[in-house]
């Protein structure tokens, strides 16, 4: 899926780039836009295939350790959980 979303964005882009007027090649600097264009996409191409996947399983992890917490010890899990917020106003700013 990822690499086909990759393919899909990469001709869109191309397209988009032969579709822009001669003015705007000629100030442009390609090495820059080459550059930026390839950058872009391969970290999207890294998000796509390693980030999102990271997402899902770390999701699915978190998940399962607040079930086994609060079946475990029910108030020890809502007093431990009750530092979340403390610590993500923490980590915000």
């Amino acid at each position: 899926m990822a690499q086909a979303t990759i393919y899909d964005i990469r001709n869109r882009l191309f397209d988009h780039i032969q579709r822009l007027s001669f003015t705007y090649h000629d100030t442009a600097e390609t090495g820059q836009l080459i550059s930026r264009t390839t950058s872009d996409i391969e970290a999207l191409n890294s998000f796509l295939g390693v980030g999102l996947l990271n997402i899902v399983v770390n999701s699915t992890i978190v998940t399962g350790i607040l079930a086994v917490c609060i079946t475990t010890n029910w108030k020890l899990a809502g007093a431990a959980l009750s530092c979340i917020p403390i610590i993500a106003l923490a980590v915000i700013r």
